[in-house]
């Protein structure tokens, strides 16, 4: 790691928990400086992905701790609500999940988090699922309606049956915010996927080299609740 990411990460030399990469646990260790807190903000002000994202780290573990006094908080949070529309799509969740931590000090906390539910990235939805009980008004379930056609998808096992998470995920949410269960039904759908390879039969490149593609299917499994019907119950 090198340029502006080296700032925080220099300062774990020789405080490793493990062999490789950075843990909570690295970061932990630190003593809480002002100039430690001026990296993070200097990397969390910047464009580069890598240390926005080192930076979103060495945050969470120290809000975590609870190790920052209010003033560095305050200056944290002003660079992580900028964070929630960077165009860096992968940090969308880290920023939300950071905003949750500290929503007491976050005014338009509830405004960021419905918004959060219609945003590109599927990790940022996710992140304002999980923490929906946090900002949403007692019985409120309508925001989470849109869920009922969210086309994210994620593997169960390596090449094994797909699932609708953030479908399931959001049902979850309306069962608990309204305290009650809903009998539930499956569907599973082919899915079929197409998978590319190199060597074997095929066709040449231009490279010399042989690609070919299979067609394999695989199970889809979604959880069979209209939201819109669970809504209409609450």
């Amino acid at each position: 790691m090198g340029g502006l990411t080296s700032k925080l990460t220099d300062r774990l030399k020789g405080n490793r928990a493990y062999g490789f990469g950075v843990s909570a646990d690295d970061v932990a260790q630190l003593e809480v400086t002002d100039d430690l807190v001026a990296d993070i903000l200097t990397c969390l002000d910047s464009d580069d992905f890598a240390a926005i994202q080192m930076a979103l780290l060495f945050a969470e573990t120290l809000l975590g701790a609870n190790r920052l006094d209010e003033k560095q908080v305050g200056a944290l949070l002003r660079r992580v609500q900028n964070l929630v529309g960077s165009k860096h799509a992968r940090v969308h969740g880290p920023a939300l999940k950071l905003l949750s931590m500290c929503r007491v000090h976050v005014p338009n906390y509830r405004e960021m988090m419905l918004a959060a539910l219609e945003d590109d990235d599927p990790m940022a939805r996710r992140q304002a699922l999980v923490v929906y009980p946090t900002y949403c008004h007692p019985k409120e379930v309508q925001p989470l309606e849109r869920f009922e056609h969210d086309e994210h998808k994620v593997e169960t096992s390596m090449g094994g049956p797909l699932l609708y998470d953030l479908r399931n995920l959001a049902l979850e949410k309306i069962e608990e915010v309204l305290g009650k269960q809903f009998k539930k039904t499956e569907e599973t759908q082919p899915y079929r996927v197409e998978r590319s390879f190199i060597g074997g039969a095929g066709s040449h490149t231009t490279t010399g080299k042989k690609t070919g593609s299979s067609v394999c299917s695989v199970e889809q499994t979604r959880t069979l609740i209209p939201l819109a019907a669970v809504a209409a119950k609450g």
